[in-house]
């Protein structure tokens, strides 16, 4: 099994977001989420 893409939405501000505040992840929180996302893949493909 594997990940080919991600999907996401974010914003700077998610409960001032016009829609789907309480899935749309927080925009400050991406670097860090992908560096993990980026982390898991090096494991995996090494």
């Amino acid at each position: 099994a594997g990940v080919q893409a991600i999907f996401l939405e974010c914003h700077p501000d998610p409960p001032k977001s016009k829609s789907d505040a309480g899935t749309i992840q927080p925009l400050a929180e991406i670097p860090a989420l992908l560096k993990r996302l980026k982390a898991i893949r090096t494991a995996l493909t090494a």
